[in-house]
């Protein structure tokens, strides 16, 4: 017979990916590819974070689930549990375009708002609060 190389990818929301990694609740502080912490991987033109592999997350949840003292959340990196796809390599995670494009689609609409109030001539007083109050 012939056999047929198949490639296996993992597609799904943030939230996914931090529950299939082993880092559940730890999705909007932990890059998914990398060990950088949210204040590292939003600074702008960060260096590259070292990327994680499912055998170094399985081997540092290992080692946290054995640990008997308190470990910070630094220490911790956003790991939990051992990661549940071990299966799929981290390159292999598609990030999903639509919750990106919401995010920075929201993230545009409320500057653009501003951006155009900021070069209008004025608003009264009241439109002002009735905006807010909406």
């Amino acid at each position: 017979g012939t056999t047929i190389p198949i490639d296996v990818f993992f597609a799904g929301d943030i939230l996914l990916y931090a529950i299939a990694l082993g880092k559940e609740g730890s999705a909007g502080w932990w890059c998914t590819y990398c060990k950088l912490m949210k204040d590292e991987w939003q600074t702008v033109c960060h260096e590259k974070g070292l990327p994680w592999t499912i055998a170094e997350l399985t081997v540092h949840a290992e080692l946290l689930l054995q640990s008997t003292t308190a470990t910070s959340a630094r220490e911790r990196k956003g790991v939990k549990t051992i990661p549940v796809l071990k299966s799929i390599p981290i390159s292999h995670y598609i990030c999903s375009l639509l919750h990106i494009l919401i995010g920075k689609g929201n993230n545009i609409l409320e500057h653009l708002i501003d951006e155009m109030q900021a070069v209008a001539e004025s608003y009264s007083d009241e439109y002002i609060q009735a905006q807010r109050d909406i």
